[in-house]
């Protein structure tokens, strides 16, 4: 006799919401479960059964799952190896979305059967991550939160997983390691997909807050796949040409189902960073700040600042800056830090000084005083670095990589600030005349041959109105005599300019824009009294367009290869 008799019936209830002709899958156990999967004589009543909740899926009917998660847990201590099958099909079966009675059996279950069989644990953790997911079809998530029906799944999936890991010790490995594993593809379609798992992910967080740093560079790893693979280039053409037909938040990003993705992710994430200081929306907890802080300057430090061409997840940290000046203060320090460290690689000593300057360029919140003294600290080391140098050391990128990189960020941060340095601040230009700026010019090293045009060109207007120095004749003196150098074939005379990355260049994601545009500074390039005229080009435009001359393509790189990113 089968151990299962099934019939066909109608949804009754259901019925009269939905008037399809969709049918469920009644069971009837006519033997004893406990009997079956104890009795190895019955193997082919085990098989069916296993095969009739595999295949009916959805159309069991929630008293049927819940007789037999019921039934399974008083045979919690026979279900060994042997009845592994059995075990899947159960954990896998979609219960989340069914009654409260039938999501407390299934938690019971899986509870009872991971304390007794540890081995079950790594399947019954994957299942549940599995789920970190958009429930059906919808729009997308308001402010990163789910709709009433996925807020309910999302809570019991979470209320399981909570349990597990309170008293199974060893499913916090399993946890990591399953939710680093389920991470959505890069070029998954469906963006809410991305932004589904990482809200579930900082979900996790909010009963097992030491996996926090560990999450984070796991979320902003992926995220900065995405940005690398969303170039820039990309993202400012269909900006361009999309603008002029749809509105804002139909542009540049929803255009491109990978910026999309980012944008919409990195939305959840910098809801997270303000919830996290603000608990109550509006007032700052510094405790709570400071803590996040620690964390995210590690993810930053381990993550962040080793990638090169990256776009937008930096702004994360750009916003929580913004909270409080003691982190500004902080971050710079770290920066620093790693640029006078001769122990660290020179392309992270590059990157920090990318970092330094393109901050304090663009964020508004940057108090003039921290500028005047980054620009000290800057200007000495550089005059330092001078001093060091004999008479016959030459203009070589390669070797000079982090002295050439300070100097472009000396004369980027005059650019960028030197209006509130010589007008709202005491004594401004005497503190400019004071940097030096000649002997930089003129050392032997020669930084205007080096740096880009478009620093180049916008420093020395600037360094002219002010009669700081005359770069005009260095920079004619450069363009008449170009010299073979390091990388180049013998016989090229052809100009090589540092390959530089500002990490704070205008942020193009529409949705997320928000959360930066209110301490984004955009380029004047005004001078006053009179208009900034960039030699061989009309009059400046109202646009943020410091360095929209495009390095040539023989620019000198400092990375690996075509890489977006430096290898870990």
């Amino acid at each position: 006799m089968s151990i299962i008799s099934s019939r066909k019936s109608s949804l009754s209830a259901r019925s009269s919401k939905d008037k399809s002709s969709r049918r469920s899958v009644r069971f009837q156990l006519n033997y004893n479960l406990k009997t079956v999967l104890g009795d190895e004589t019955e193997h082919q009543s085990y098989r069916e059964l296993v095969c009739y909740i595999r295949d009916a899926g959805l159309e069991i009917q929630d008293e049927d799952i819940l007789q037999i998660l019921n039934e399974a847990r008083g045979c919690i201590n026979i279900l060994d190896k042997s009845h592994n099958l059995f075990v899947q099909v159960l954990l896998v079966t979609k219960w989340a979305h069914r009654s409260s009675a039938v999501a407390e059996a299934y938690k019971s279950f899986v509870v009872d059967l991971c304390s007794a069989h540890n081995y079950y644990t790594k399947f019954a953790i994957e299942q549940l991550v599995s789920n970190f997911k958009p429930v059906g079809e919808h729009l997308e998530w308001e402010k990163g939160r789910p709709c009433e029906s996925e807020e309910v799944v999302f809570q019991r999936i979470h209320s399981v997983i909570k349990v597990l890991l309170q008293v199974i010790p060893m499913s916090v490995e399993l946890l990591v390691s399953s939710v680093s594993a389920s991470f959505p593809y890069t070029r998954c379609k469906d963006a809410n997909e991305h932004v589904a798992y990482i809200s579930n992910v900082l979900r996790i967080l909010d009963y097992k807050a030491e996996l926090r740093q560990q999450f984070l560079s796991l979320i902003v790893t992926k995220l900065l796949q995405l940005d690398v693979n969303s170039p820039r280039s990309d993202l400012e053409e269909k900006d361009e040409e999309e603008t002029q037909m749809f509105s804002l938040e139909d542009s540049a990003s929803a255009s491109n189902p990978i910026a999309d993705a980012l944008d919409l992710s990195l939305g959840v994430m910098f809801e997270y960073i303000h919830i996290q200081c603000h608990p109550d929306g509006k007032t700052i907890c510094w405790q709570r700040t400071k803590a996040l802080y620690t964390d995210i300057l590690a993810v930053f430090d381990k993550v962040i600042l080793p990638t090169h061409a990256s776009h937008h997840v930096q702004f994360l940290i750009f916003f929580l800056l913004s909270f409080k000046n003691n982190l500004l203060l902080w971050f710079l320090q770290y920066l620093w830090r790693k640029v006078i460290d001769p122990n660290v690689f020179h392309v992270i000593r590059q990157a920090a000084i990318g970092y330094i300057a393109s901050l304090l360029s663009r964020a508004k919140y940057v108090p003039i005083s921290a500028v005047k003294d980054t620009l000290t600290q800057l200007s000495s080391w550089i005059h330092g670095y001078i001093s060091n140098c004999d008479a016959q050391t030459s203009c070589d990128p390669r070797i000079h990589s982090v002295f050439y990189s300070a100097c472009q960020a000396l004369f980027y941060l005059i650019a960028f600030r030197h209006k509130e340095i010589v007008l709202n601040s005491p004594k401004g230009l005497q503190f400019l005349q004071g940097l030096n700026l000649a002997k930089v010019v003129s050392s032997q090293l020669n930084p205007l041959r080096v740096c880009l045009p478009a620093v180049t060109n916008n420093f020395a207007s600037v360094a002219r109105h002010y009669q700081l120095v005359y770069c005009y004749t260095v920079i004619e003196h450069n363009r008449r005599n170009t010299i073979p150098v390091v990388y180049q074939d013998s016989t090229s005379s052809e100009h090589v300019y540092l390959d530089t990355f500002f990490p704070f260049d205008p942020y193009l994601l529409t949705r997320t824009k928000k959360y930066v545009s209110e301490w984004y500074r955009e380029y004047d390039n005004s001078l006053p009294e009179e208009q900034l005229v960039k030699e061989g080009s009309g009059e400046g435009e109202d646009e943020d367009d410091f360095l929209m001359e495009q390095s040539p393509v023989n620019s000198l790189q400092f990375s690996y290869g075509t890489s977006p990113g430096f290898k870990m």
